[in-house]
């Protein structure tokens, strides 16, 4: 609410909104992982709460896409071999006649890696 009385009053701030929201974003520390959870109110009439927290360390992360192109185009062997290539971070090189694949696939790749986290060079698509 502060925010939205900073930016709509007339008379000004001493410091630029922007700074606010960096702030916000880089000097606020975060709840502790699975401990905390933060509800916010949008200022929309009837709409619901947005609700934010941290994963615990050993809950599976959530991701926004499916791994269904993944289990589509390589058999459970080929993704077996291939994770355990990235596991030992070798390389890995994705060939599709169909470009639209190449991301997805190289995506659900990266997330089976968790709790680990890629370290190499990583371009998707050429």
């Amino acid at each position: 609410k502060q925010l939205y009385r900073i930016a709509s009053s007339g008379a000004g701030s001493p410091l630029p909104l922007e700074r606010f929201v960096a702030n916000f974003c880089h000097d606020v520390p975060l709840p502790k992982p699975g401990a905390v959870s933060i509800s916010w109110k949008p200022f929309i009439k009837d709409a619901p709460p947005v609700v934010y927290h941290r994963p615990a360390p050993n809950e599976l992360p959530l991701v926004n896409f499916s791994f269904r192109p993944l289990l589509r185009c390589l058999s459970a062997t080929n993704i077996l071999t291939i994770w355990g290539v990235l596991l030992q971070e070798g390389r890995v090189v994705l060939r599709s006649e169909h470009i639209a694949l190449l991301t997805p696939v190289a995506e659900a790749l990266v997330a089976l890696l968790f709790p680990f986290t890629w370290q190499g060079v990583y371009v998707p698509v050429l």
